[in-house]
């Protein structure tokens, strides 16, 4: 575009409007490179925010949680979100307090091998809580 417009201001340089055809096109090139720049920040902006998690990937971290009913008492919370091209799920069980410990961390990670499964490459924490609501976050 640059070297046309440089070409045909040079054919007509006779011309008073031919003094306008170079400008004319460095504008039209500004405008082109402004809405190259507008489409790459417009699409990458999304990778640098939170979202939520798509109801699919949702559905399968529910479905590893009915797969282990047995293995906690109450399911409080969840909490997932996709950072980026990372997930984050959190996850908030009751465990039988008579339970040791080592069991409830034998429970915990089956729990987190399932999800990691279902979801290759998520960042899965479950956390063992106390009956009650949860702290405000």
């Amino acid at each position: 575009l640059m070297g046309l417009a440089l070409a045909a201001a040079l054919v007509w340089s006779g011309t008073w409007w031919g003094l306008y055809l170079d400008p004319l096109a460095s504008l039209v090139g500004v405008a082109f490179m402004l809405r190259s720049a507008w489409a790459i920040a417009s699409e990458s902006v999304g990778d640098l925010l939170d979202a939520a998690l798509e109801e699919t990937l949702q559905i399968r971290i529910l479905r590893c949680l009915a797969a282990h009913f047995d293995d906690y008492d109450l399911f409080h919370d969840a909490r997932t979100r996709r950072s980026g091209s990372r997930i984050y799920v959190e996850l908030f069980l009751d465990f039988d307090p008579d339970l040791p410990m080592r069991v409830v961390k034998e429970r915990i990670e089956a729990i987190r091998r399932s999800i990691d499964e279902a979801i290759p490459g998520a960042d899965v924490t479950v956390s063992p809580t106390t009956p009650g609501p949860l702290p405000a976050s």
